[in-house]
């Protein structure tokens, strides 16, 4: 078997309240199943596809949010694991039942304001991101789209209203179908290489900045040493 490439290798979490459909949603992806039992150890599942002639591995990991909200006092184990998965992973899926007011109030506020607040603000060097923090793609998806006619709480209006807002797309799934699987998994791959050049476009051009910054600094340091030591013509002009 070929070696993984790192670049193309990449850790997505799916996000959610208890009981929206988070194990539904990686089992349906990768297995085209249910699979009603949920491990946290289980770790990462991997999805693996090619989009645009590149190969990508996408390793999944569901994330019960109650479940952490009990641990936030906690020290080492559970919390520990939460806080490397927000500040680590590349790419978030925000899922949310349609059929649940409470779970698309808390995955639109509380659960993407967590992850901001885990995010890295400056790289391995310490180097601050220009963007003040570590970007990370996400998508906004509703499940349980076949109880919509009965149990609908959540306007498909307001939540693609709010996706939109935030910069990013939104899909509804039905229980029972793979539907738009594989196309979120292509969004978060296509947004995931789009936000790692744009870290690099900036942290090129503050390493440009910085470069420049010297050499002036340098030409002014010279040009005071040779005028202090005659070597300058007469009037001449100091470096800009």
């Amino acid at each position: 078997m070929s070696r993984t490439s790192a670049s193309s290798t990449k850790h997505i979490v799916v996000y959610g309240e208890p009981a929206v459909g988070k194990t539904c949603f990686i089992d349906m992806l990768i297995h085209k199943k249910h699979f009603a039992l949920w491990i946290f150890s289980d770790g990462f599942k991997t999805y693996n596809t090619k989009i645009d002639g590149q190969e990508w591995h996408l390793q999944l990991v569901d994330i019960n949010s109650a479940l952490f909200r009990e641990a936030e006092s906690q020290q080492g184990g559970l919390i520990d694991a939460f806080n490397h998965y927000m500040t680590d992973s590349q790419g978030f899926v925000l899922l949310y039942s349609i059929t649940d007011q409470r779970s698309f109030e808390y995955i639109t506020n509380e659960a993407y304001v967590e992850i901001f607040r885990h995010r890295r603000s400056a790289n391995e060097k310490n180097e601050p991101y220009p963007n003040g923090r570590q970007r990370f793609a996400a998508v906004l998806v509703g499940t349980k789209l076949d109880q919509a006619h009965e149990a609908r709480e959540v306007d498909k209006d307001v939540a693609e209203d709010w996706a939109s807002s935030q910069g990013m797309q939104f899909f509804e799934l039905d229980t029972h179908s793979q539907g738009s699987l594989e196309e979120i998994m292509e969004v978060l791959a296509k947004d995931i290489a789009r936000n790692e050049k744009w870290d690099q476009e900036e942290d090129n051009e503050r390493r440009n900045a910085e470069k420049a910054a010297k050499r002036k600094t340098s030409r002014g340091t010279s040009w005071i040493g040779n005028a202090a030591r005659g070597l300058l013509p007469k009037n001449a002009a100091r470096p800009k």
